[in-house]
C-alpha cells in the first residue's frame, strides 16, 4: 500500500472517502490493464491476433488513464474508465467469431462484470444509471444485429427466451449494483455529516476554552490590580500613620513652648 500511497499522492490533502475511491479506482486499472496484456499474450500465442490486437489497444489505454489519474484527476479517470469498459466489453464480443445462440450469455457476462465494478469507480448516480441503460440498450441491439439473423439461419426458436434469461440477469445485477451505490453515497453522506458536526463541536470547544482562558487572564490581571491598589493603600496607611506622629509631635512641642 505504501506503493500506492506514493502513486497517488496528490490526493494527500482530500478527503479519507475520496482517497479510497481513487485507490479503489487505482487498483482496478491496475489489474485490468495487467490482464489485458496477460489476455493478449495468450491470444497472440493461439494465433488470435484480431482479439489480441484490440486487447493491447485496451492494454495501453487503461496505462494512459493510470497515468491520468496519478496526475490528479479523478473524476475525468473515472468517466474515461467507465468508457473503456463498456468498449472493451462491446469490443472483444463483437470481433470474435460466434456459431451458437448461446454466446449471447457471454456477452451477458461482460456487461455483469463492468456493471458490477462500476460502484467502485463511479462518484455519482448518473454514471451507474448511464451504464445500466447502455448495458440494456447495448444487449437488445448485439441481440438484434448478432443473434436474431443467427436464429433464422439455423432456424432456432428458443433464440427469444435465452435473451430473456440473459437480460434478466443483467437487470437484476443492475438493480443489486444502484443499491450498492446508494449505500455507498449514503454512508458517505453519513460520514461527512459527523465530521461537520465534529469539527462543530471542537470548533465551539475551542472557543469556549478561549473565552475561559481571557476569563483567567483577566482574573489574574484584577488579581494583580488588587494586590498593587492592596500596597498601595499600605503605602499611604503607613504615610497618614507618619504624617499623624508628625503632627502630634508638632502639638507636643507647641504646648511644651506655651509652657515655658
Amino acid at each position: 500500500m505504501k506503493i500506492i500511497e506514493r502513486a497517488l499522492k496528490a490526493y494527500s490533502t482530500e478527503s479519507e472517502s475520496k482517497n479510497e475511491k481513487v485507490t479503489v479506482l487505482f487498483i482496478i486499472n491496475s489489474m485490468l490493464s495487467c490482464a489485458f496484456l496477460v489476455f493478449a499474450t495468450i491470444r497472440i500465442m493461439s494465433g488470435n491476433y484480431i482479439v489480441a490486437m484490440g486487447e493491447l489497444v485496451l492494454f495501453v489505454l487503461l496505462a494512459i488513464n493510470i497515468f491520468i489519474l496519478i496526475r490528479g484527476h479523478y473524476r475525468f479517470c473515472s468517466n474515461l474508465s467507465i468508457v473503456l469498459f463498456l468498449l472493451a466489453c462491446f469490443a472483444i464480443f463483437i470481433i470474435q467469431d460466434h456459431g451458437e445462440s448461446n454466446d449471447i450469455y457471454i456477452f451477458s457476462t461482460y456487461l455483469l462484470s463492468v456493471i458490477c465494478v462500476t460502484p467502485l469507480m463511479s462518484y455519482r448516480l448518473w454514471q451507474m444509471i448511464a451504464v445500466v441503460a447502455i448495458g440494456i440498450v447495448g444487449q437488445l441491439v448485439i441481440f438484434m444485429a448478432i443473434f436474431v439473423p443467427m436464429a433464422k439461419l439455423t432456424g432456432e426458436t428458443a433464440i427469444g427466451g435465452k435473451f430473456i434469461i440473459s437480460m434478466f440477469f443483467m437487470c437484476m445485477a443492475s438493480f443489486f449494483a444502484i443499491l450498492v451505490f446508494r449505500s455507498q453515497l449514503n454512508s458517505i453522506d453519513r460520514a461527512r455529516d459527523a465530521k461537520e458536526n465534529s469539527d462543530k463541536n471542537l470548533k465551539e470547544l475551542n472557543a469556549l476554552i478561549t473565552a475561559m482562558k481571557g476569563s483567567y487572564d483577566m482574573g489574574e490581571r484584577l488579581l494583580d490590580a488588587a494586590e498593587k491598589s492592596g500596597r498601595t493603600s499600605e503605602i499611604v496607611s503607613s504615610n497618614l500613620q507618619d504624617l499623624q506622629n508628625i503632627s502630634v509631635d508638632l502639638q507636643r512641642s507647641s504646648g511644651n513652648r506655651s509652657v515655658a
